[in-house]
């Protein structure tokens, strides 16, 4: 095994470290203790969030189907084409309305 690259780095990093506990007194080990532990839910709550984001983001990228029809009185109202008629569209085409009018 080579002695040079990012092992030896590693390496003389632990031996600091070592050097560092050794010499430590008691409180001094349980604030590191406590330190690497808050730094360790730090991460790992970082790491869910980052993870539900991807999640969502291809839930969302796998459910949103693009609007086909707008129903002319309320913009907000759409419909993709796909599943049942929302109630606003069954009233549009019920009083008269063309469906392919609305079309987007």
């Amino acid at each position: 095994m080579s002695s040079k690259g990012p092992n030896r780095a590693a390496r003389e990093t632990v031996k600091r470290f070592e050097t560092l506990i050794q010499s430590a007194s008691d409180e001094q080990l349980a604030d590191f203790r406590a330190a690497i532990a808050a730094e360790i839910r730090r991460r790992q709550a970082l790491k869910a969030s980052e993870m539900q984001k991807t999640k969502m983001s291809r839930l969302t990228e796998a459910s949103a189907d693009k609007v086909k029809y707008r129903d002319p009185k309320n913009q907000f109202n759409t419909w993709s084409g796909r599943g049942r008629k929302p109630d606003w569209l069954r009233k549009f085409v019920a009083d008269g309305g063309n469906i392919d009018d609305i079309k987007v």
